[in-house]
């Protein structure tokens, strides 16, 4: 397959990479047209940067994607809807263009809607009181929040102030 698709110069077919933001932004359209994913999170940053998603029913970042606003959920084996939903895009790059920007949008409002889950989040302290599990619990949602901030940024989504605390 990947010997097939080089021989068409618009067509990247690329593994894992160092700066996957640059090559996000530098494609027209993300395809992932997997079989089997229980959530592909190639789909959000594609989405973050920008980029339309195409993918299929059987990956759970289907949910993240409304349907031909920010990109194209497909029925999984049905490569001629692959192949027509790409023809599709290239021949309406204005409608892409905007799918892009209300991708980005999604991503911004899904990250929003997860740090808000986060913040709101509550622990019960088995030990009745000790400290010691709720100092854990917390240093754990401190530490998840930061790490999706920090990847956040490096899609280019807006940092946000830390919320996660005590109360």
């Amino acid at each position: 397959l990947h010997k097939a698709l080089r021989q068409h110069a618009n067509i990247t077919v690329v593994g894992h990479a160092a700066d996957p933001v640059r090559l996000y932004q530098s494609a027209s359209v993300c395809v992932l047209p997997t079989l089997e994913d229980g959530f592909g999170l190639v789909v959000l940053e594609a989405m973050a940067c920008g980029v339309p998603v195409i993918l299929t029913e059987n990956t759970g970042a289907k949910d993240c994607v409304r349907r031909n606003i920010d990109g194209f959920i497909l029925p999984p084996y049905q490569v001629e809807a692959v192949a027509e939903t790409l023809s599709c895009c290239a021949r309406h790059r204005d409608q892409l263009a905007q799918m892009g920007r209300q991708a980005r949008q999604q991503a911004e409002q899904m990250l929003q809607a997860f740090l808000e889950r986060l913040r709101t989040f509550r622990v019960l302290d088995p030990a009745c009181g000790s400290g010691n599990f709720l100092y854990l619990a917390l240093q754990t949602l401190k530490d998840l929040e930061h790490q999706v901030m920090l990847e956040a940024e490096q899609l280019g989504l807006q940092r946000g102030f830390p919320l996660v605390g005590p109360e």
